[in-house]
């Protein structure tokens, strides 16, 4: 048998091709021939009384870590970790999903995936990447590609897309969703700290426009439109209307005009934050990737006993880590859409 490589058990030095070794008759331990001497006999008595055979350590570590792979690449037949995004062979993406045919008694289709039915397009079947084309290793600020996505989770089609244009070429998009709901947003991408603050202002700016066309304004609003169908009985123009309000005394008119700043206003933070979000939001999950493997290594490492250990360990706990702490807070998106509707409709209390 050939024992290059393997370590000796009592001087843990790998074995070489010329070394002088010598095999325990009883449980097949190798050992240099200089070691066993000095020790003088083979150190697995308790394999000598259950009549068990030597196991080398490294040969069980490497059985262990296979039995961990669990996913076979269809493209290349390698086997590869149970929570790969992509083969480590071949690169191709695992986060690849292909709609099926209709089933062969023309039932429904089997699954759905984001929105879109199971034989979309006459039944050919689609390929979508959940990677948008970046590779498991690509480095983005020192986070790799499979590391972003495992953290961002949800719409990971749009998030990685956008991510790889801000690396390459400083650019990034108009975030609708970000534009429409501002701190609602953030909050549901578990940015709770910007998120919050957010949405703070965002609802005082609401209630103070309430407050305002409600009860400050309206009744000179009221009055303007008086004057203004009593001078045009057929109907007058928005032109109109604010040639009116110019013509109110300046602590009327800035009182009439409150309201559309406001408004105004609220609709210029809407754009900014439409325009950053995606931008902010990179900033942000690179951040945490990095915290977070900060954090873990040093939990591992203190928990280890070898390289190996730290190595395969940290990776695992890495990523149940960045699952849980990245992805979308759905409990609160929906607490915050309650909570608007109760503010918009709010006022209608304290008007009638």
């Amino acid at each position: 048998m050939d024992y290059t490589g393997k370590k000796c058990p009592i001087c843990s030095e790998k074995f070489k091709a010329d070394d002088d070794i010598v095999v325990c008759p009883k449980c097949g331990a190798p050992y240099h021939r200089s070691c066993y001497e000095k020790e003088g006999r083979c150190i697995f008595l308790d394999l000598h009384r259950s009549n068990e055979a030597w196991k080398d350590e490294e040969d069980d570590t490497q059985s262990e870590q296979e039995n961990t792979k669990t996913k076979k690449c269809r493209f290349c037949g390698h086997m590869n970790d149970e929570n790969a995004v992509a083969c480590e062979q071949c690169g191709r993406s695992f986060i690849e999903y292909q709609y099926q045919n209709m089933n062969d008694d023309g039932g429904n289709p089997n699954q759905d995936f984001e929105g879109f039915p199971d034989g979309f397009g006459g039944g050919m079947p689609i390929k979508i990447d959940l990677m948008a084309g970046v590779k498991p290793d690509e480095d983005f600020d020192g986070v790799s590609g499979e590391e972003l996505s495992k953290y961002v989770k949800n719409n990971t089609i749009y998030y990685m897309g956008i991510f790889k244009r801000i690396k390459d070429t400083g650019k990034s998009r108009f975030n609708f969703a970000a534009f429409l709901f501002g701190g609602g947003w953030m909050l549901y991408r578990k940015k709770y700290v910007s998120g919050g603050i957010l949405t703070a202002i965002m609802a005082v700016l609401a209630m103070t426009m309430t407050y305002v066309t409600y009860f400050v304004s309206a009744s000179v609003l009221d009055t303007v439109a008086q004057g203004l169908n009593q001078a045009y009985p057929r109907g007058y123009t928005v032109i109109d209307f604010f040639n009116a309000i110019c013509q109110l005394p300046f602590d009327q008119g800035l009182i009439a005009i409150l309201p559309y700043a406001l408004s105004f206003l609220n609709f210029v933070i809407m754009l900014i934050i439409g325009f950053t979000a995606n931008r902010s939001y990179y900033k942000f999950v690179i951040k945490q990737i990095k915290s977070i493997k900060a954090e873990q290594s040093i939990a591992i490492t203190e928990g280890a006993s070898d390289d190996s250990q730290v190595s395969e360990s940290n990776k695992k706990a890495l990523n149940e880590k960045l699952m849980e702490k990245g992805g979308t807070n759905n409990a609160l998106a929906v607490c915050l859409l309650v909570c608007d509707l109760l503010l918009s409709f709010l006022p209608q209390f304290f008007i009638h």
